[in-house]
């Protein structure tokens, strides 16, 4: 899974952190203080509190909240592995159990819909597994993206890439590592805001339906909120993208760096490669020696065809279901506030 070692990129730098987490935290905690401080986004009842307020009331409001904005930004730089795992698609639960069946169908159908087109649009189908691997699959489009390039060098080279990437990494030139570390904040930066986004809708939605206010704040901060929540994902999305791309062509262009680095002599031939390759990770991940007669089986080929399986019919995306819920939860609310 890529994202479990996009760890292995530097960490944010500090004008990043100072760019991507901390001025959206200040920016959420701020909003959120106005929500609260004037019932729904009340902005004069808002100045009012403040201005009710003496100068040292004032300061330590100010203080307090730049300590909660740098810890908020602080806990998004800590769980951005987390937080880029579940927006890949690694859920669990009963529930999440059949959303992630769903996703996959909706994408493998997809995938399987470009393929019969004679020609690649915009690169789509680097996008995505490939389709004779279904187990590769994510339920979301990241996470496709991700196990896209995670599955490159595994299918073209033998390469287990979460056991080479720590070690390829160390020796990668000044520039591939700079390029890699701006698309994994962009990346980083789509998805945190992302979080943020929807629970200030959530916390903003709340307050109104626990003040009772007017239906139509309820509404305007709940869809607000996923609808810029939505916009950032499609914003770390093409961070993805680029990171994807950066991925491949570090394993392409500097895999005999690491060959030379170990000290030995790069193979000759493709076949040679691959073989060298899979004994190599062999050995790294399960400690088998490189000279055994016999190892398992090449995970690096792929699998015959899957039959196409007639039961999963909905032909919506998981972000179809998650504009649904949130339609659903708007309704339901503004119902609640107007027959108060």
């Amino acid at each position: 899974m890529l994202g479990a070692f996009l760890g292995q990129t530097p960490g944010l730098l500090d004008r990043r952190f100072l760019l991507h987490l901390l001025l959206p935290s200040l920016g959420f905690c701020l909003s959120v203080s106005v929500v609260l401080a004037g019932s729904g986004l009340n902005v004069g009842q808002a100045l009012r509190t403040w201005e009710g307020m003496s100068g040292s009331a004032r300061a330590l409001a100010g203080v307090a909240l730049l300590l909660a904005a740098g810890l908020l930004a602080s806990a998004l730089s800590g769980c951005r592995t987390a937080i880029c795992r579940l927006f890949e698609g690694y859920w669990s639960g009963f529930a999440a159990g059949a959303a992630l069946r769903q996703g996959v169908a909706w994408h493998r159908r997809r995938c399987d819909a470009l393929h019969r087109v004679p020609v690649s649009r915009d690169g789509a189908l680097s996008r995505y597994p490939l389709p004779t691997r279904p187990e590769d699959f994510r339920p979301t489009r990241l996470g496709n993206v991700l196990r896209s390039a995670e599955q490159y060098p595994q299918v073209r080279y033998s390469m287990d890439a979460v056991v080479v990437w720590p070690r390829l990494y160390q020796i990668l030139p000044d520039p591939m590592t700079a390029a890699l570390a701006a698309a994994r904040a962009d990346l980083d930066a789509g998805l945190g805001l992302s979080v943020l986004c929807l629970l200030f809708g959530v916390v903003g939605a709340g307050d109104v339906l626990w003040e009772r206010g007017p239906w139509s704040w309820f509404l305007l901060l709940w869809w607000g909120g996923c609808f810029a929540a939505y916009l950032a994902y499609r914003s770390a999305l093409a961070g993805a993208h680029v990171y994807a791309q950066h991925v491949r062509v570090a394993f392409d262009l500097h895999r005999y760096d690491l060959i030379r680095q170990l000290g030995d002599e790069p193979p000759s031939s493709p076949e040679e490669e691959r073989d060298y390759w899979y004994r190599l990770c062999q050995f790294w991940h399960r400690g088998i020696p490189r000279d055994h007669v016999q190892l398992p089986a090449s995970a690096g080929t792929p699998a015959p065809a899957p039959a196409p399986d007639d039961t999963l019919r909905i032909p919506l995306p998981v972000s179809g279901y998650f504009w649904t819920l949130a339609a659903a939860l708007g309704v339901a609310g503004a119902l609640s506030l107007g027959l108060y």
